[in-house]
């Protein structure tokens, strides 16, 4: 019958395939976005803290407030501090890049470690440390020539000097 037919079989065929392909994609993205487990060591353990009110929710708990939970805390192993914002790239207000401000703890708790140099230590989180930054692989590549001498050099971020300590 499908031979007799073959504007009816080539149409059958197509809808089949667009379907079947677009069940896939559909599966491979939610399979990367929700079902893949974290990246970092031991995600079972991670706990996420929210400020809820009457009128409102956050998941942006003030560092402050990150400071008295670490410091009075015998449940946690550790308490992480993560907040995303932009900066300004070596002085020009037009050359702002995405950023990311973390506890010193951040990437040892985590399980990362630095491709070159080192990451953040707790001497990077003392009162009066100079200002550290750990580079990503795609920023030490694109903006800083894949040059391992980049890592102990000054850049310029906000108009305040600050030292890479690591990709």
């Amino acid at each position: 019958t499908l031979r007799h037919v073959p504007s009816f079989s080539l149409t059958a065929l197509v809808i089949l395939s667009a379907g079947i392909g677009l069940n896939l994609t559909f599966f491979h993205l939610l399979n990367v976005t929700m079902l893949q487990p974290l990246a970092v060591k031991d995600p079972s353990t991670l706990v996420r803290l929210e400020r809820r009110g009457k009128t409102f929710s956050s998941s942006g708990v003030p560092f402050p407030a990150t400071v008295f939970i670490r410091e009075h805390n015998d449940v946690l192993s550790a308490v992480l501090t993560h907040r995303s914002g932009e900066v300004v790239w070596d002085g020009d207000a037009g050359a702002r890049i995405d950023a990311a401000f973390v506890s010193a703890n951040w990437f040892r708790e985590l399980g990362y470690d630095a491709a070159v140099g080192r990451v953040f230590s707790a001497a990077d989180d003392a009162p009066g440390a100079p200002p550290a930054v750990v580079v990503s692989h795609q920023f030490w590549r694109t903006r800083l020539g894949s040059n391992p001498q980049a890592v102990g050099a000054t850049l310029r971020l906000n108009d305040r000097p600050v030292t890479v300590v690591g990709v």
